[in-house]
């Protein structure tokens, strides 16, 4: 799977984001990014990149990532979820230990 560099840059400072901040929304995002990678960006960029960690087939994040209309602001559904963190099956692991 093949990922470009700035998107991906992105994700996982919203990701960061969602994980460390209570209720984050857009602006924070956006000041992330642009404090982060040094060049700004438009709220439209930061709803679609939500919109793919969400639902892209290729990234295969499938983050859990909610809106709180009371908090005004996105969090995970699953508090434990991290765009890095590697969901293995039961038949992947039992192969990786028969690797080892």
């Amino acid at each position: 799977m093949s990922f470009k560099k700035e998107p991906y840059l992105r994700y996982k400072i919203i990701d960061e984001c969602i994980s460390k901040m209570h209720y984050p929304g857009i602006p924070e995002f956006v000041f992330a990014c642009e404090k982060k990678l040094g060049r700004t960006f438009s709220e439209s960029t930061l709803l679609k990149d939500i919109r793919a960690m969400r639902y892209d087939e290729q990234l295969q994040f499938y983050a859990p990532i909610n809106f709180s209309n009371s908090h005004q602001g996105y969090y995970y559904e699953d508090k434990e979820y991290r765009i890095n963190k590697v969901n293995l099956s039961e038949e992947e692991i039992e192969s990786l230990k028969t690797m080892v």
